[in-house]
């Protein structure tokens, strides 16, 4: 039974423990208020517009590290690789600023060695990881420079933009990679650069080498032969320390240099298009001469047919063409219309034709 004292210890007790708890929220309270740190509204609009991989691509401590930087000056809007055009447009109108352009960037791995077509020196049978097989012995390909194909790459990608198949070369597909760059680190052979995403046209080999060296350990090495430097027509390919490098503000995408590779190391981007002769051609014949690949066939003053299994699109031929008379068209929609091909009208001649 409780006593006078003991029911008034109860009730100091229960008075001081409210007491210290009403002190303590006012200090809580007061310190709140008074060592608060602003935040700009606009972090949580620019978080929210990022791509929230937080690949670290851009420099800063995941995306909300790059929206405090870009709110706060210290990084531009179009920071944000992975995001593209889109989140850059959404990012410079919450910050009211010009939406400055921005070339997509698009990964490209150098090397098209899968087991089999490229020797190894030896049986890895250690952790599925390029860079744990890079240690020992500098991995299990002949190859120094090719891929070790453990797919570490693939597995970095925050995107899945990388496609990779047990003991073959991984595949970036363009239609995912936002350019972010995490998979460029990862690979310890280094053999994974950036692009503009309107680069079609890559040697697909990063052997300094010499040719035999290459030929012994791999089918689609680059042996610096240059036959491409000498089938470009536009002298934007060139053998240099061994090894054929594409000059990409030179690079017209005609394709011819993939054509002519003898080891199929140089890769382009599949052509959707062939060239289409109209009827405004005279049979001039200049375009069958012109061709590289000899896809175009035709008797004189008669109308030109093209051969869309052979053509490569490369395009030369509407350069040259002194009528206009050819023009790039979809496949499907091809001049093997023109299989059967008419004489020219009377009247149209070679006159002027140089």
């Amino acid at each position: 039974m409780l006593t006078d004292a003991n029911t008034l210890a109860i009730i100091w007790s229960v008075a001081v423990m409210g007491g210290l708890g009403l002190v303590s929220g006012g200090l809580l309270a007061f310190a709140s208020r008074k060592f608060a740190v602003e935040v700009d509204p606009r972090v949580a609009e620019v978080t929210s517009a990022l791509s929230g991989a937080n690949c670290g691509a851009c420099g800063y401590p995941g995306c909300a590290g790059a929206a405090r930087a870009i709110v706060e000056g210290k990084a531009p809007a179009n920071v944000c690789a992975a995001g593209g055009e889109a989140t850059m447009r959404m990012i410079a109108k919450i910050m009211g600023v010009e939406a400055a352009s921005v070339a997509q960037k698009i990964a490209k791995i150098q090397c098209r060695g899968d087991i089999g077509i490229a020797k190894l020196q030896y049986e890895y049978h250690g952790i599925d990881d390029c860079r744990a097989a890079y240690l020992l012995f500098n991995g299990a390909k002949a190859c120094s420079y090719g891929c070790l194909a453990l797919g570490t790459c693939a597995k970095a990608c925050p995107f899945g933009a990388i496609e990779y198949e047990f003991h073959r070369v991984p595949y970036v597909r363009y239609d995912k990679c936002t350019g972010c760059g995490v998979c460029v680190d990862t690979c310890p052979r280094k053999l994974i650069d950036m692009y503009d995403a309107t680069d079609e046209v890559f040697v697909l080999c990063k052997s300094h080498d010499k040719g035999p060296a290459v030929r012994k350990v791999c089918e689609v090495g680059c042996v610096a032969c240059g036959v491409c430097e000498r089938s470009c027509p536009y002298d934007a390919i060139s053998v240099k320390d061994g090894l054929a490098v594409v000059d990409h503000a030179k690079c017209q995408k005609c394709g011819i240099c993939v054509m002519k590779c003898p080891y199929n190391c140089i890769w382009g981007k599949p052509k959707e298009t062939r060239a289409f002769i109209t009827d405004k051609c005279n049979g001039c014949t200049i375009c069958e001469k012109t061709c590289p690949v000899n896809a175009i066939s035709g008797q004189p003053k008669q109308l030109h047919v093209v051969d869309p299994e052979r053509c490569i699109a490369c395009g030369i031929c509407v350069g040259k063409c002194p009528r206009q008379a050819i023009e790039m068209h979809p496949h499907a929609q091809s001049s093997v219309a023109h299989a059967q091909a008419k004489p020219v009208p009377a009247e149209s001649t070679l006159a002027g034709v140089k």
